[in-house]
């Protein structure tokens, strides 16, 4: 008998963090306090150019407001 072999998972399945709305979204959602957004954006090159893009920025802060 043949064995099937399974299906690889999509890429976006293998590498969630690829996707840059997906991390987008996972950083809005850090505290607010300024270190844990700096230490985030030490974790990579590509995380930085999203932690200091300024439409980001302007999102985190609309996102942390106090009500």
């Amino acid at each position: 008998r043949r064995r099937r072999r399974p299906s690889s998972p999509s890429p976006a399945a293998e590498h969630p963090l690829e996707d840059d709305d997906l991390l987008r979204e996972i950083l809005l959602r850090l505290p607010s306090q300024p270190p844990y957004l700096l230490r985030a954006s030490l974790v990579a090159k590509r995380w930085r150019h999203i932690a200091i893009d300024p439409k980001f920025l302007r999102r985190f802060r609309v996102h942390h407001r106090k009500p």
